[in-house]
């Protein structure tokens, strides 16, 4: 007898609540004309997975990968339980579209389960495909392309393991540095990296030449990527005078061995303290990026700095994993929105690279960096944490949860 699916289920209130659920009754209907069905394989949890299920209900993300027909109560209730989203890879098990066969295996945006899934999809490039299933129309582009592993990626699965951790971090840190902080106006005019309409972004906000930039939560796989592209790949006449990681003290010594930034600070330092090391003065322009620091701690560092120097620059990539709650979550959103905080959007920045560049040029050339970022050895002190089988998906997001996972570990999953 067949095994029946089983599936991850959150509650939508409170993300650290988990089900393994079961769906013996759930059966697989002939695959209609021009879809592909795809079953996830390989994939990775971080607290990225946490924000996506903290403020799903604010953008959508619940949406993505809704319940099945065949889920039994009280898990069938969409208003008190939903289905986050995974970065990784999965594989077509059956296929009548002419663009993907069975047995291919594309990157992407998966739900976490045994459950396959039944796709709608169009070229966009080269190997890149686009969903275009109905439910899926009004969710961010950036969740809804999907990339064909082909050669040597097609067997790897250290490679597939790399990108399954980080390259939709990799991805969002190199739009910010190369689109939202643009050097070269001409070929790629900067934008507001929040995108929101009628947000202004002048040539001075997008420049961080001789500017000092401040990376909180720094420890964090798309915050290192931003310090490793800043420090490599942005031309040296265009890189900020300081690049600096505030973080933990339990991830210091990590954050100090990626060797990207010219000093690693603690949240509880005084920032005041340390300005005339920085040779701060009213000239002076302060970029400061959240990639989801503990509590308020960037904004009470911005608020010290602003009567220091000329100008802070506040981004916020992510936010704080450990605000539990949709009301809180709520809350701490409209917080920021109070504060003007510039919020990264990450899908209008790759669709803007796509405009200026062509869609081809700009995956092209992303791929480029990232597949030497994976061949130079990806994230130095970064640790693989295997785990088979939906049982070990639920004890390592129970980890997550309780702020268990070291940042030097990355948790990937077989399934």
């Amino acid at each position: 007898m067949a095994t029946a699916p089983v599936i991850q289920v959150l509650e939508i209130q409170d993300h650290t609540k988990q089900h393994l659920v079961s769906l013996p009754n759930e059966r697989l209907l002939p695959l209609s004309p021009n879809k592909v069905r795809m079953r996830t394989t390989l994939f990775a949890l971080s607290a990225n997975n946490l924000t996506y299920a903290r403020i799903g209900h604010l953008v959508g993300w619940w949406g993505i990968h809704p319940l099945p027909q065949s889920t039994p109560a009280p898990f069938n209730d969409p208003s008190k339980y939903g289905r986050t989203m995974c970065w990784g890879s999965g594989q077509v098990v059956e296929s009548t579209s002419p663009l993907l066969k069975a047995g291919q295996t594309l990157f992407g945006v998966f739900p976490i389960g045994t459950l396959p899934v039944d796709k709608e999809m169009k070229a966009d490039a080269p190997g890149v495909f686009l969903e275009t299933t109905a439910h899926r129309l009004d969710v961010l582009p950036v969740y809804n392309r999907y990339f064909l592993y082909q050669g040597d990626d097609a067997e790897s699965e250290q490679s597939k393991a790399w990108d399954a951790i980080m390259r939709g971090h990799f991805e969002t840190s190199y739009a910010i540095n190369r689109i939202a902080f643009s050097w070269d106006p001409a070929t790629l005019p900067p934008i507001n990296p929040s995108a929101a309409k009628g947000a202004p972004w002048s040539a001075a906000d997008a420049s961080l030449t001789n500017a000092v930039v401040l990376i909180f939560a720094a420890s964090g796989k798309t915050a290192a990527s931003f310090a490793q592209q800043i420090r490599e790949l942005r031309p040296a006449e265009f890189r900020p005078r300081r690049l600096i990681a505030v973080g933990s003290s339990a991830a210091k010594a990590f954050t100090e061995g990626f060797g990207w930034f010219d000093e690693v600070r603690l949240y509880s330092d005084s920032p005041a303290a340390l300005t005339a090391s920085w040779s701060v003065d009213q000239k002076t322009k302060i970029v400061i990026l959240d990639y989801g620091a503990r509590g308020d701690a960037a904004v009470a560092w911005a608020d010290s700095l602003r009567p220091l120097c000329g100008t802070v620059q506040f981004i916020r990539v992510a936010s704080d994993a450990n605000i539990k709650g949709a009301e809180a979550n709520t809350q701490a959103v409209l917080a920021g929105q109070q504060r003007s905080e510039v919020v990264v959007n990450s899908s209008v920045l790759r669709d803007w690279g796509m405009e200026k560049l062509g869609a081809e040029r700009y995956f092209r050339q992303l791929g480029e960096q990232w597949a030497e970022f994976k061949r130079r050895g990806g994230l130095p002190g970064l640790r693989f944490v295997w785990g088979d089988g939906m049982e070990s998906v639920i004890n390592g997001w129970e980890q997550l949860a309780d702020a268990k996972v070291d940042p030097s570990t990355a948790l990937l999953f077989r399934i």
